[in-house]
C-alpha cells in the first residue's frame, strides 16, 4: 500500500482533465440558474433600472456618474478579492503538492497543481459570478444614488423638528448624542466609531459579492439576501425617506433655521478639523469630509453624485441584513456583526448623520422585509431531509 506521503503526482490525475472538460458545460447551467433560481431579484432590477434610465430622459439628466461612482468602489474591492483568487490559491495548492511530494518541487509537481487550479476555474462558473455580483452592484446602487439626489426636489425637507422632538421625548427630554457623550465623546472612541461607521460602505459591495458566489448558501438563501438588498434600499432608503424627507442633526441648521439645538454636539465634531499647509479644511474625520461633500453636493457647489437623506438610516438597515446573512455563515462571526449593528446604530447619531428614531425604525422594517422576501423566494420552504435523499 502506498501511503499518502508517497504518491506521485508527476502524472496528472485524469479525473482533473475531465473535471476541465465538463466544467465549461456547467458554466451555460450555472447561468440558467441563476436567472431562474433569483427570478424575482433579475425582475425587480431590470424594472429599477429601465425606470431609471426613463427618468434620466424625461429629466434630462444622466446616472452614469453614480454608477462610476460605485464601479470605482467596487474595482478596488474587486481587485482586492481577485488577488485572493489568483495569488493565494495557487500558492496554498503548490504547497499542498510539494509537501506530500515529498518535498521536492519539481515542473511536474508544478504542471500539476496549474490543471487543479485550471480545474477548479475552468468554465469560468466562479468568474462569472463574481463579474455578475460586481456588474449588478454597480447598476442597483448608481440608479439608488440618481433617485436619492431627487429626494429634495420631489419633497421638500420638513420632517427634521418632528423627529428631533421625538427623540427628546423617548429620552426625556434629551438628545440621544447627549445620552451617549459621556461614553462615546473621546478621541479615540469616535475615531473608531468614525471608521467602523465608514467600512459600512465596502462591506455592503462585500456581502452581496460573497453571497452571490458562496456555495455554502443555497440558492433561496442568496435570493432571499440579496432580493431584500433591493427591496429596502428602494422601500426603504428612497420611498419611506422621500415621505419623511429630513436632513439629520448635521444639517439641521440649514433646514430649520434653529443653528442652537445641536451646536453642541456640531461643536464636538469640529475639535477633529484642522488647517492643512495649503490653507484647506480638513478632517480626522471621515463623517466631517462626508457631511462637507453631501452639503457641497446639494447646493450645486460640485457636480458629483450622492444625496442627503436621514429617515430612515440605510446604515442601520444594512447592518441588520449583515447581521442575519452572517449567522448562516457562522455564529462567531454573526456575534461580531452584531457589535458591528451596535456601533453603527451609535455612530449614526453620535456623527450627526442621524437621530435615534431613524435606526430604530429602520431596523424593524428591515426585518419584516427579510422574512417577507423569504417567503416570496422559498428560503423558509421544508427542505428535503439529506438522509431521504
Amino acid at each position: 500500500m502506498v501511503s499518502g506521503v508517497d504518491r506521485d503526482f508527476s502524472k496528472t490525475d485524469p479525473s482533473i482533465e475531465r473535471d476541465t472538460e465538463t466544467a465549461v458545460g456547467s458554466t451555460a447551467s450555472a447561468i440558467a440558474n441563476y436567472f431562474g433560481q433569483m427570478r424575482l431579484f433579475w425582475i425587480f432590477l431590470g424594472l429599477f433600472f429601465i425606470a431609471s434610465i426613463i427618468a434620466s430622459q424625461v429629466y434630462q439628466d444622466g446616472i452614469m456618474d453614480g454608477v462610476w461612482l460605485y464601479g470605482k468602489r467596487i474595482i478596488m474591492l474587486a481587485l482586492f478579492i481577485s488577488m485572493g483568487l489568483v495569488i493565494v490559491i495557487p500558492i496554498m495548492l503548490l504547497m499542498y503538492r510539494t509537501l506530500f511530494n515529498k518535498g521536492n518541487f519539481n515542473e511536474a509537481c508544478f504542471g500539476s497543481t496549474f490543471k487543479q487550479l485550471k480545474a477548479i476555474l475552468a468554465g469560468g462558473t466562479l468568474f462569472l459570478q463574481f463579474a455578475m455580483a460586481t456588474l449588478t452592484f454597480m447598476i442597483f446602487m448608481g440608479c439608488f444614488v440618481y433617485w436619492k439626489e431627487k429626494i429634495g426636489e420631489f419633497n421638500p425637507f420638513s420632517w427634521d423638528e418632528t423627529f428631533a422632538a421625538w427623540v427628546a421625548a423617548l429620552f426625556s427630554g434629551k438628545h440621544a448624542w447627549e445620552v451617549f457623550h459621556p461614553y462615546l465623546g473621546h478621541y479615540s472612541v469616535t475615531k473608531i466609531v468614525d471608521t467602523l461607521y465608514w467600512l459600512w460602505v465596502p462591506l455592503c459591495a462585500f456581502y452581496w459579492i460573497i453571497v452571490f458566489i458562496n456555495p455554502k448558501l443555497s440558492d433561496e438563501e442568496k435570493h432571499q439576501y440579496l432580493f431584500t438588498n433591493l427591496i429596502s434600499w428602494v422601500v426603504i432608503g428612497l420611498f419611506v425617506a422621500t415621505y419623511f424627507a429630513s436632513g439629520g442633526p448635521v444639517y439641521y441648521g440649514q433646514f430649520t433655521g434653529n443653528n442652537e439645538l445641536y451646536s453642541g454636539l456640531m461643536d464636538y465634531l469640529s475639535t477633529f478639523d484642522f488647517i492643512d499647509e495649503n490653507g484647506q479644511l480638513q478632517s480626522h474625520l471621515i463623517a466631517n469630509s462626508g457631511h462637507r461633500y453631501l452639503w457641497a453636493v446639494y447646493t450645486g457647489a460640485i457636480d458629483m453624485p450622492g444625496g442627503i437623506s436621514a429617515m430612515p438610516s440605510m446604515h442601520v438597515a444594512q447592518a441588520t441584513l449583515f447581521v442575519l446573512i452572517t449567522y448562516k455563515l457562522s455564529r462567531l462571526i454573526g456575534h461580531l456583526m452584531v457589535l458591528f449593528w451596535l456601533s453603527t446604530f451609535l455612530g449614526s447619531f453620535h456623527l450627526a448623520w442621524h437621530y435615534a428614531v431613524d435606526g430604530l425604525i429602520s431596523a424593524p422594517l428591515a426585518v419584516i422585509i427579510w422574512f417577507t422576501c423569504g417567503w416570496l423566494t422559498g428560503a423558509y420552504r421544508q427542505q428535503t431531509p439529506p438522509e431521504a435523499v
